[in-house]
């Protein structure tokens, strides 16, 4: 495995005044109103349920997987938070991991074929994080302004190091135009739901808008999705520079038997 230079480790979802003007300048979301129990994503039967649990995110996976459970993927949680008021029935659970794994070189660079991606830093616990190199799709390599978007990667942990990688159960996707300037606003990427950088940004319409906070340098960083902070403008912010072991909210996947 190759390491990454040790930087100072930034502090996570540390905010620029320039970020937060930026942020209160986004439009206003266009929202409906739902009720029920449980938050239900739009054309989906399933639902997510807030387990009462704040954990790692090591954590909370090994525990889901052991119970048999999956945790909302990022697109899960985006079809929730963006355009309808659904949130508001889970909304104790923000901030929230997602069971999404944004993986990306470090600003401006690229892939390098047979190299592991390892995180710039270590998270709080000294672990070591880690995207195999034989994970990385072959499109992906050797090319600037690309990132990788995994769901549901497959886990292995070897002492301090925790490897992710593709396996049965997870959907790998190559993303082209991966924003290399943390705070900055893209367009959604309708299949997995991250924003990607656009010469037209301000044209684009409030509910194609998403804001992505990454780290400098590479990236091994599962997703969080939140609400709080900066009143609703919050619910368009992919986290992608969350420190692996701090203890946010876990939910699960309850999939619903279709009305007959």
């Amino acid at each position: 495995m190759q390491g990454m230079m040790q930087l100072k480790p930034p502090k996570p979802y540390t905010v620029s005044p320039e970020a937060l003007k930026a942020i209160e300048d986004l439009p206003p979301l266009r929202t409906t109103s739902t009720d029920g129990m449980r938050a239900k994503p739009q054309n989906m039967q399933s639902a997510i349920v807030p387990t009462g649990r704040n954990q790692s995110w090591l954590d909370a996976r090994l525990a889901l997987d052991r119970e048999g459970k999956r945790m909302p993927t990022n697109v899960d949680y985006d079809k929730v938070l963006v355009g309808s008021e659904k949130w508001r029935e889970i909304r104790n659970v923000f901030p929230a991991w997602t069971d999404s794994v944004l993986v990306y070189p470090a600003k401006n660079g690229e892939f390098n074929a047979g190299r592991d991606v390892v995180d710039a830093f270590k998270d709080g616990a000294g672990n070591e994080w880690v995207f195999s190199a034989a994970s990385i799709p072959k499109e992906a390599i050797g090319r600037k302004g690309v990132g990788i978007h995994i769901d549901h990667p497959a886990i292995e942990v070897r002492g301090k190091t925790v490897i992710l990688s593709a396996g049965p159960e997870s959907t790998v996707t190559v993303l082209e135009n991966f924003i290399q300037e943390s705070g900055k606003t893209g367009k959604v990427d309708e299949k997995t739901r991250v924003p990607l950088a656009v010469s037209n940004v301000n044209n684009l319409p409030a509910e194609q808008m998403r804001r992505l906070w990454r780290i400098d340098g590479a990236g091994v960083r599962p997703l969080v999705r939140d609400l709080y902070g900066y009143g609703n403008r919050d619910r368009r912010l992919v986290g992608a520079n969350g420190r692996q072991d701090i203890r946010f909210g876990v939910a699960l996947v309850e999939t619903e038997n279709p009305k007959v």
